[in-house]
């Protein structure tokens, strides 16, 4: 019978009741030891297998039948990477030949049950959220993952990923978590369900189960109030204090901390027993797997026997059944461990280890390599030897944080410095696909101290300094960068020339075009003939150009390797391809950026490689905006976002955040305000000049479209001062045409001249087509005298292929001057085609200018309804995206990390908020997705 938690009850109740209706959700129940999450979720799990109900004293609680899945967290398994998974979708895995292939085989090789895939960890907890999605059918699901802090880092990984995108799965996973533990962080952004204690009523009620007279009310409240209503602690305390002060009779003096007194009260247990069953029970407590069969063998080679485990099972310490063996709960194991001194819990490792050494689970031999390596008090090659292969095992299942925890293990057992420099160096390697890139700072760091190899210390720092740019200190390392490449020249050009090309792909974000010219020269000359580095130069000198303004010289390098770029692989970690195709996007070429940065996206989505996409989608979701298509803009960019701290990616987020606020600017969202500030934040925070710059400007871009000039003029002054006039000319042309209409609508004339002085010398030098249109219709907005020939003259520039939005704010700003003119017929023609424009970008606030200019112009200008972006979420823009690109459900579902019943959800709601019947009506609502995009 439960007691109490008849809130918590209600609440898990509702999400199955959902779940029946198909909805989906997470819950992570949440609090101290022995406070009863493991009681709450066994007693829900129990009443959902079998259609029931939970017992309480005031009545059950009915739950909806569901097929239930479960697994449980054991801290002596955190190093077996996908262990807990395993665990979990066993129930489900012949359901795993119906996953899309490349997740299907993901899946397979995380689990053992099929060779290594060569894919992104994401491509597994994809899978698992797909799998899940199946094993429900017909009913809704429950999983059940209890001592979820004690998952190895691979499972918890790929369950945090499934939960978060669970939707309309009719499934409900609920999470049991120690508050305080090691592990517990990674379930942070998921629904909290904290446990308190018991209340006084429930807890009596616990008390009187375990005395033959139930304690006087003021007993009860006393240890109610030391306990917290902690239900563990009360069970416990029968054996811990004496009959008199049971009885009320003599006074409790000291305070009942939960912790110590449980701990006491199980060693109080333990310190009872025989020594056989002492010494079995320690054996017991360090095995990390739950059957009895090696924990036998171990006993057996110990002179000890299953039969010396039967006094503790009799104290309650746990429970034999079934050839299973089950504490009564984790603090009794961690208690039982901790209570052997070293050398005993040595000797339970090595007996272990060498137990499993007979059994033919594909698992055993990693579980004893780890035995063994408990067991190992000094260095030893062979277990370090044993150990590296177990890790490198791991890297190629995906389980890459176990394969760093072990590959660091393997280094500290190496005898020889050189070993344990090389293997910090694969646990280091291992520790950036993790997402745990200062725990790859730290190995690296470790590598360089310890190795005697000049060469390998040389890699060990110019990786550190790399992933140092990635942090919170990025201009720090990106100077650091440059300095030991300098150093490294003379003895070690190979290192050097990464180290330059790492430093100058660094300086990109900050457009320090002076240091990308230095480093990529120098890394064309150290690296001779070596074709990708020349091929890396050259893209890298093309793009230090376009920022630069010297955009012959950019367009002549790229013309030069365009078929050779147009051939490369997409998934290497120099992001070749996709820097081509922001070099691109500098020169204002999107024919050209199309191909590249829509092939590395498909790549990406094709691999699962989630870690790839919070990198290039920003940049795809540029190209959009740029083309004029800000429905497929905002979901990249939404998508971006949401990717960069699912990844760990965090180093990309400001990035997104400020491409998702550029194009909500545009469209008049509200948003933009929140996502221009939390990239402005982070901007200032990491010294990214490029971002600050960025998110500032999308901010102005916004105030300018609602009409609100004195802000806009504000925000932009505020954007231009962030690029100083040494800044690259390139991203001052972000601000600087916005900054002179800003000024010149908010009376500031005199600074919108100097402004458009500075436009004009720039856009002249640079040749830069959609500059010159801007000054133009800036000088057209300053001088009433020259302002058709001005207007005509910018017109004419943006036939030569200018962004449409730039085409349609000149039209709308010409046709109001006609119309002021009392050239109705004119007004009419320019404003007609600005309000086409705007409403097919998405344009808002735009659109209603223009029609307010047409209308009063004597125009006819209807209503064309609410914008599709406004009635979609962005999750919805991206599902409709990739149907109307030609997706299956299926292949949606796989591209967008997505289960195929969600994307079915969604485009069931995209169906009724459009008034259509099927997917190729979508056409005729979501302007055309180039197929590269998906």
């Amino acid at each position: 019978m439960l007691l109490g938690r008849s809130r918590e009850l209600s609440r898990i109740g509702e999400l199955l009741r959902a779940a029946s209706r198909g909805e989906s959700a997470a819950l992570v129940v949440r609090g101290e030891a022995g406070i009863g999450k493991s009681a709450l979720v066994e007693a829900v799990a129990r009443a959902a297998a079998d259609g029931g109900a939970v017992d309480r004293p005031a009545g059950a609680t009915v739950v909806p039948r569901a097929a239930v899945l479960r697994t449980r967290g054991i801290e002596a398994e955190t190093a077996i990477p996908f262990g807990g998974l395993a665990d979990l979708l066993r129930p489900a895995l012949p359901l795993l030949g119906e996953l899309p292939g490349p997740q299907s085989d993901a899946l397979a090789g995380a689990l053992a049950l099929g060779p290594p895939a060569a894919a992104d960890r994401f491509a597994i907890a994809a899978a698992t959220l797909s799998l899940l999605a199946l094993a429900g059918r017909g009913e809704p699901l429950l999983c059940v993952v209890d001592d979820a802090h004690w998952l190895d880092p691979a499972s918890a990984e790929a369950l945090v990923f499934a939960a978060r995108r669970m939707h309309a799965e009719g499934s409900v996973i609920l999470f049991t978590v120690r508050d305080g533990e090691p592990g517990a962080e990674r379930f942070l952004a998921l629904d909290p369900l904290p446990l308190g204690g018991l209340d006084a009523e429930a807890a009596g009620a616990l008390l009187a189960d375990g005395f033959a007279e139930p304690p006087p009310h003021e007993v009860v409240d006393r240890l109610v109030a030391d306990t917290g209503g902690n239900p563990l602690a009360l069970q416990e305390l029968p054996g811990l204090l004496s009959a008199d002060q049971l009885a009320g009779q003599a006074p409790i003096l000291a305070p009942l901390p939960v912790g110590s007194l449980l701990q006491q009260s199980f060693l109080r247990r333990v310190e009872r027993l025989p020594g056989p069953a002492r010494d079995a029970l320690l054996l017991a407590a360090t095995s990390d797997v739950d059957t009895v069969d090696v924990l036998d063998r171990a006993l057996r080679d110990a002179d000890r026997s299953l039969a010396d485990l039967e006094p503790a099972e009799e104290a309650g310490l746990l429970a034999l059944d079934g050839g299973k063996l089950r504490f009564h709960h984790p603090l009794v194991r961690s208690a039982v461990y901790h209570s052997g001194s070293p050398a005993e819990r040595r000797a339970a490792h090595r007996r272990l280890g060498d137990a499993f050494a007979h059994v033919a689970d594909p698992q055993a031999d990693e579980r004893r390599v780890w035995h063994l390596a408990a067991a190992t008090l000094t260095t030893d090659e062979t277990v370090a030897a044993a150990l590296e292969q177990v890790g490198l095992a791991a890297a190629r299942a995906q389980g890459h944080a176990a394969a760093a925890r072990a590959l660091e293990r393997a280094a500290e057992l190496s005898p020889e410095r050189g070993e344990r420099a090389r293997r910090l160096m694969a646990a280091a390697r291992a520790a950036v696909p993790a997402g745990a890139t200062q725990d790859a700072i730290r190995l690296l760091e470790q590598a360089q101290r310890w190795s005697d190899d000049p060469a390998l210390a040389a890699r060990a720092e110019s990786e550190r300094l790399r992933l140092g740019v990635w942090g919170i200190d990025a201009e720090v390392n990106r100077a650091r960068l440059f300095d030991f490449a300098a150093r490294a020249e003379a003895t070690m050009p190979a290192v050097a020339v990464h180290a330059y090309l790492a430093a100058a792909q660094a300086s990109l974000f900050s457009y320090d075009v002076a240091a990308i010219t230095r480093a990529t020269g120098r890394a064309a000359l150290l690296g001779g003939a070596d074709e990708r580095v020349g091929l890396l130069c050259d893209v890298l000198a093309a793009m230090a150009a376009a920022q630069a303004g010297e955009t012959a010289r950019a367009a002549k390098l790229m013309a030069a390797r365009h078929e050779q770029l147009l051939a490369q692989p997409t998934l290497d970690i120099e992001q070749l391809v996709t820097v081509s195709g922001v070099c691109y996007l500098a020169l204002e070429q999107p024919e050209k950026a199309r191909p590249l940065l829509g092939r590395a996206v498909e790549s990406s989505r094709r691999a699962n490689t989630a870690g790839l996409l919070a990198v290039q989608l920003p940049w795809m979701a540029a190209l959009e905006w740029q083309s004029g298509n800000w429905t497929i803009a905002l979901a990249l960019a939404e998508e971006a976002v949401r990717l960069a701290p699912e990844t760990g990616w965090l180093a990309q987020l400001p990035n997104s955040l400020s491409t998702m606020a550029r194009v909500e600017a545009g469209m008049g969202l509200p948003g933009c305000r929140t996502h221009a500030e939390q990239a402005i934040d982070a901007a200032r925070r990491s010294g990214s000049t490029g971002t600050l710059v960025h998110g500032l400007a999308a901010r102005g871009l916004l105030e300018l479209g609602l009409g609100d000039h004195a802000a806009a003029a504000d925000d932009l002054t505020a954007a231009l001062a962030a690029a100083p006039p040494t800044a690259a000319p390139l991203l001052r042309f972000h601000v600087l045409p916005d900054l002179v209409e800003a000024c010149i609508l908010a009376g500031r004339g005199d600074r919108a001249r100097v402004a458009l002085a500075e436009l004009d010398e720039l856009a002249e030098r640079c040749g830069r087509v959609s500059a010159l249109a801007a000054a133009a219709r800036c000088h057209a907005l300053l001088d009433r005298d020259t302002a058709t020939d001005r207007f005509e003259q910018a017109l004419a520039l943006h036939a030569r292929g200018t962004p449409p939005f730039d085409t349609a704010r000149t039209r709308l700003v010409y046709g109001a001057r006609l119309r002021r003119g009392r050239d109705r017929a004119g007004a009419r023609a320019q404003l007609g085609a600005a309000l086409e424009a705007f409403e097919r970008l998405g344009a808002t606030p735009w659109a209603e200018r223009a029609r307010h200019e047409l209308t009063t112009s004597g125009g006819s200008a209807p209503a064309h309804g609410e914008p599709v972006e406004r009635l979609l979420t962005a999750q919805e823009l991206q599902v409709a995206l990739a149907v109307r690109g030609g997706m299956s459900n299926a292949e949606a579902a796989t591209s967008l990390f997505l289960s195929v019943k969600t994307i079915e959800y969604h485009l069931s709601a995209i169906y009724r908020k459009l008034g259509i019947r099927g997917r190729t009506q979508l056409a005729r609502f979501i302007s055309p997705a180039p197929p590269t995009t998906g």
